[in-house]
């Protein structure tokens, strides 16, 4: 699913400042929220957060698709994260075009550097977790292991491929 032209959209998105795809794709996460879940069933929707430090050439892509969606989300049915719940503190490594293994170690970083600025806002509720791409699911497993080691009630993932 992940190859061709949506791929090459998702890439120019995340890596070469192409911005505008924001909003198709906040578009994509809200219609998919409205056809598969009710407001009640969701406590927070977040992303799977972007480190921005250092320079990096990559945007704040998860966060600025859901503050997208946030913004089309006219009568303020879904309950939108900010942006400073979750966060990365460090970098790490790229698995995009890795090997299983080298994703699986990215994950594992991934973890390692996630922390919580608001522990309540997790603890006992329903949390999806947006990310862009799913190869194997390492990153989002890794997310929620550790939301919910932090005390979510749930988690589920919600990508665009």
């Amino acid at each position: 699913m992940y190859s061709g032209v949506l791929a090459d959209v998702i890439k120019r998105f995340k890596y070469g400042g192409k911005t505008g795809w924001s909003i198709i794709f906040g578009r994509l996460v809200l219609g998919y929220l409205e056809r598969t879940y009710t407001p009640a069933d969701v406590d927070l929707i977040l992303p799977n957060p972007t480190w921005l430090g250092e320079g990096g050439s990559v945007i704040d892509h998860t966060e600025r698709v859901l503050k997208t969606a946030e913004w089309e989300d006219l009568h303020d049915r879904w309950p939108f994260a900010p942006t400073s719940v979750l966060r990365k503190t460090a970098a790490t490594p790229r698995s995009a075009g890795g090997t299983i293994a080298a994703k699986q170690a990215t994950a594992h970083a991934v973890y390692e550097a996630l922390a919580l600025t608001e522990a309540d806002a997790v603890r006992g509720h329903r949390l999806i977790v947006y990310d862009d791409v799913c190869t194997t699911g390492s990153q989002l497993d890794a997310v929620a292991r550790f939301l919910v080691e932090n005390g979510a009630r749930s988690v589920e993932g919600l990508v665009l491929v």
